[in-house]
């Protein structure tokens, strides 16, 4: 797309215009054209928009981003048949990311007029006085230049009209500000074509053209994407100020702070979904506005049993919590955390007990462990799906049971239940502040899971049983590499070997591989390396690797490691004696002798995989009994 001047004629933006494919481009379809943009395929109709992820922090949420897509083509399509501003409406539980998408929204608007600048109607005033031109602004709603063409009341003959419509895509019609201002050119005009006695002078598109770009011209400008709440009694008596400042941008209307719809808050609501406002003054506006609005699940039952403002709105969409631990991870780490050392795995984990913490069980089984056992699958589940990792149909039906069902639905997980992102940040902040120290241990986070131990008791239970697991799979990884005398980069190593053995059987199909000058058995020859790295089961690698490669997530750079193999599956490290004789683990904190030197040993490799002498040690001492 050329960079265009910031001053054209209405001739030169009119022909801008016609022989461009942006065109006239509408709030609604301004967003979506860049969301679609590079928009990658993966599952059922679910999508991956790029775009949405690299303005702000929202993570995850895939049928969220999805059902706002399709909004906003819903929104775009009765816009250009109806000229009406229906709303979007986001609704959720307090901390589930409502204002954050807006926020993105706003960004990926703004980012769009780099493209594609907004234009308005302006005029040229000569100041003599000064000896230079100024640039006057005609239309004070910044309405989209060419609907001075083709608006009802402007004294263009019909059929020249339909000629322009059909050119410009546009169907609206001008203020009436700039509907006078056009009127007095051409009978001005008329009137002296009638003096030169051209009278069989024709009015043509060209002509008109001409006559008008000797006085319009159009100049880009930036839309304001103004923040309302609704619970403001002067609402109506500032509604041509709002659209003055928001039309051709996004309106934001927050729901939350009203008790009931008032009679103003409804026709102030009414009057911006109409796309057609008449002011006090009798001054009347075609919107060309994206409103959006905001709402706990509260306010959800108002809006839905007021027909008339639910008929306004082209999707209610669901804004849930996130239910992926990775990403809940990395939102909660943006906070910035007051730890002046995190321990590997303890935000992971501490997150994993979060988003626990929202699932809501369907069993009621006299057993907990059948609890837990749903609660764990469903984590696993739920972080395929929010990471766009492919899944099995019966997964996808799955997820979409737990969050889509119904009309208008609520979500089954990540609603109001378990704890939310703002008050998980303020857990870990009144932890740091109970300790002496600033390191947040594996340690820590069982002492902070305890304290919610019996309201949230299968979360509780399975990140419990993982902290154990990851610490015995770090303390057992470091005791080798101290053992062997090694570095994490040889098992690394070691790990690339196994994987190409992996790719060349189930890849290419090998039966055999070459070792030294012989050639061995492949499957042979991939348990020897498994051995060497302490792993227990094959089958648990592969489908670890499997899965891998079969993903659809366009945001893994890299390759598969051994430490992502025993971040998904800690206990697959095989637990051997040697590993147990190293060192007195029962006299861990009063070693003698050689012991001791073991035990130095044994932390610098703690502290290799990440750990800080502090953390090293209280994840030695958390399951040093297991050792014994």
């Amino acid at each position: 797309m050329q960079k265009l001047p910031p001053l054209l004629s209405l001739r030169e933006y009119y022909y801008y215009v016609i022989e461009n494919e942006e065109r006239y481009l509408n709030v609604y379809k301004r967003l979506f054209k860049k969301l679609v943009k590079n928009a990658i395929d993966v599952h059922h109709n679910l999508k991956f928009y790029k775009v949405f992820y690299d303005h702000g922090i929202i993570k995850g949420l895939p049928e969220v981003v999805n059902n706002i897509v399709d909004a906003l083509f819903n929104g775009s399509r009765i816009y250009d048949e109806r000229g009406k501003t229906y709303f979007l409406y986001l609704y959720g539980p307090t901390g589930s990311g409502k204002t954050l998408i807006g926020k993105v929204l706003n960004e990926i608007f703004y980012r769009s007029l780099e493209e594609a600048p907004c234009y308005r109607l302006v005029k040229l005033d000569n100041d003599k006085k000064n000896n230079e031109v100024n640039i006057v602004n005609i239309c004070k709603f910044n309405e989209y230049p060419l609907s001075i063409l083709v608006t009802d009341n402007v004294t263009i003959p019909m059929k020249l009209k339909d000629e322009i419509k059909k050119e410009i895509k546009y169907k609206g019609r001008a203020c009436d500000k700039c509907v006078e201002e056009v009127n007095n050119i051409i009978t001005r005009k008329s009137f002296e074509i009638r003096e030169s006695e051209e009278l069989k002078h024709v009015l043509t598109k060209e002509k008109l053209l001409d006559m008008l770009s000797q006085n319009f011209f159009v100049s880009p400008f930036i839309p304001e994407n103004l923040n309302l709440d609704i619970s403001n009694e002067e609402m109506l008596k500032i509604v041509d100020k709002i659209i003055k400042k928001s039309n051709r941008g996004i309106l934001h209307i927050n729901l939350d702070n009203i008790k009931e719809f008032k009679e103003q808050n409804l026709q102030f609501l009414l009057r911006i979904a109409d796309g057609f406002v008449t002011f006090n003054d009798a001054s009347s506006i075609n919107l060309d506005l994206l409103p959006i609005l905001y709402s706990n699940e509260n306010i959800l039952e108002d809006v839905k049993n007021n027909n008339t403002l639910k008929s306004r709105i082209i999707k209610f969409i669901p804004v849930r919590r996130l239910l992926s631990y990775s990403l809940e991870c990395s939102v909660i780490k943006s906070f910035g955390l007051p730890f002046s050392h995190i321990s590997p795995n303890s935000l992971e984990l501490f997150s994993m007990f979060i988003v626990g913490t929202r699932i809501k069980t369907d069993s009621y089984s006299y057993y907990t462990y059948s609890r837990d056992t749903e609660v764990e699958e469903l984590i696993n589940l739920y972080e395929k799906y929010e990471n766009y990792k492919i899944l099995t149909d019966e997964e996808f039906k799955k997820v979409t049971e737990r969050l889509l069902k119904g009309d208008i639905p609520i979500p089954t997980d990540g609603w109001t239940e378990g704890i939310y992102t703002e008050l998980a940040v303020k857990i870990l902040y009144s932890h740091y502040n109970s300790k002496k120290n600033g390191c947040l241990t594996l340690t820590d986070v069982k002492k902070i899971i305890n304290n919610y131990a019996d309201k949230y008791k299968e979360a509780s239970n399975i990140v419990m049983k993982k902290i154990e697991q990851y610490a015995l799979k770090d303390v057992s990884i470091a005791t080798i590499l101290a053992m062997e005398n090694k570095s994490i980069y040889d098992l690394e190593k070691e790990f690339n070997y196994y994987k190409e053995l992996y790719l060349t059987k189930f890849r290419d199909g090998a039966k055999v591989v070459k070792r030294a000058v012989i050639y061995v058995d492949i499957d042979e020859e991939m348990n020897e390396v498994a051995k060497r790295l302490f792993l227990t089961d094959r089958k648990g690698i592969d489908s670890i690797i499997m899965e891998y490669y079969s993903t659809t997530d366009p945001r893994i750079e890299g390759d598969i490691s051994f430490s992502y193999i025993l971040q998904k599956n800690p206990s697959l490290i095989e637990i051997k004696e040697s590993i147990k004789k190293y060192i007195n683990w029962a006299s861990f904190d009063n070693l003698v002798g050689e012991d001791i030197v073991k035990k130095q040993k044994l932390i610098e490799k703690m502290k290799s995989l990440g750990y800080c002498d502090e953390c090293a040690v209280s994840t030695i001492n958390m399951i040093k009994e297991k050792l014994v």
